[in-house]
Order: structure tokens, then C-alpha cells, then sequence
């Protein structure tokens, strides 16, 4: 149920940012996947760092 209810939340959530933003799709869909490229290689640095 909580895969369901935060998958629903992201997609309207994307939906209502990208109505209040004024970007197009494709202009909002590649900031998405730039933050989370992002997001990703940024949790590898840390969890690296925080190891040591």
C-alpha cells in the first residue's frame, strides 16, 4: 500500500509542479532526471565519505 500511495503522490506532485512551473514536459522531465543523476552519485560520495 505505501509503494502504491507514494507512487501516486510523485506523479501528482509532478503534475502540479509542472502546471505551476510553466516548463514544458520535456524541459521539467530532464530537471527530474538531472536531480536525480544528482541525487544518486551525491549518496554514493557521502556514503563513501561517512565509511571512512
Amino acid at each position: 500500500m505505501d509503494r502504491i500511495g507514494n507512487g501516486v503522490q510523485f506523479s501528482t506532485l509532478a503534475m502540479y509542479l509542472n502546471r505551476q512551473s510553466g516548463l514544458s514536459i520535456w524541459q521539467f522531465g530532464l530537471g527530474l532526471a538531472i536531480g536525480g543523476v544528482f541525487g544518486l552519485l551525491s549518496n554514493l560520495v557521502f556514503g563513501r565519505l561517512s565509511d571512512r
